[in-house]
């Protein structure tokens, strides 16, 4: 499927922008020397592929859907329940993988993990017969039990509500103003403190920005 994320622009050039401006910072607080910085999002995209491009060096090819970490692999994947929610599971250590197993009522085989293709798919089908056979919030409350690397593929509007992100408080609003009501946010990563209020609207501070300027009331009263 496609990522429906912009993953090249904000992963590739944003973050290692970002990661570039904080580096020359530093060198320029030690060395007292700025730096000209060229970020290629081709080159950011590519370093998110660092695991797999290691791999060329050991013969291995990332075929579509064959690698461990794009469909290969039953123990990291997608799979649908009983009424059409989907659970992400990432058991590819072999603790986890044991606690899954022990989670859904099968016998847990570490030595599964590096079956062959043919026993991926066999046990890739066993997982999905079993994960049918409930519903999405029967198996969370299941497998909130097993420290398994198992959680539901959770739809955008169900996120200011999950627990993780009401806990720490990644959700919030301001206040839009008559006419707007209060405007949902969601906060940086970093933690950044909450905006008292949303960006300003068109010509909302055209008096104070031309008065700090220098413009006279009579002259901000015959343009604003």
């Amino acid at each position: 499927m496609m990522p429906g994320v912009q993953i090249a622009d904000l992963a590739g050039g944003a973050l290692w922008g970002a990661t570039a401006i904080l580096g020359a910072l530093v060198g320029r607080h030690r060395t007292g020397v700025g730096a000209h910085l060229d970020i290629s999002m081709t080159e950011g995209a590519l370093a998110l592929l660092s695991a797999e491009l290691g791999n060329l060096d050991c013969g291995l090819r990332a075929t579509r859907g064959t690698a461990r970490l794009n469909g290969g692999f039953a123990c990291y994947g997608i799979y649908r329940t009983k009424d059409d929610r989907y659970l992400a599971v990432g058991a590819l250590e072999p603790k986890f993988w044991v606690a899954l197993n022990q989670g859904v009522g099968r016998p847990p085989d570490i030595a599964e993990l590096l079956s062959p293709p043919a026993g991926q798919t066999r046990i890739r089908a066993e997982l999905a017969a079993i994960f049918a056979s409930r519903t999405a919030a029967e198996w969370t409350q299941i497998l909130a039990e097993h420290d398994c690397c198992v959680e539901l593929v959770t739809e955008l509007h169900e996120l200011p509500d999950h627990p993780l992100h009401r806990a720490r408080e990644v959700f919030f609003t301001v206040d839009g103003g008559a006419g707007v009501g209060p405007v949902q946010q969601v906060r940086t990563p970093l933690g950044t403190p909450r905006a008292p209020r949303p960006p300003p609207r068109h010509g909302e501070h055209t008096r104070e920005v031309l008065a700090e300027y220098g413009f006279t009331d009579a002259d901000i009263a015959a343009v604003a």
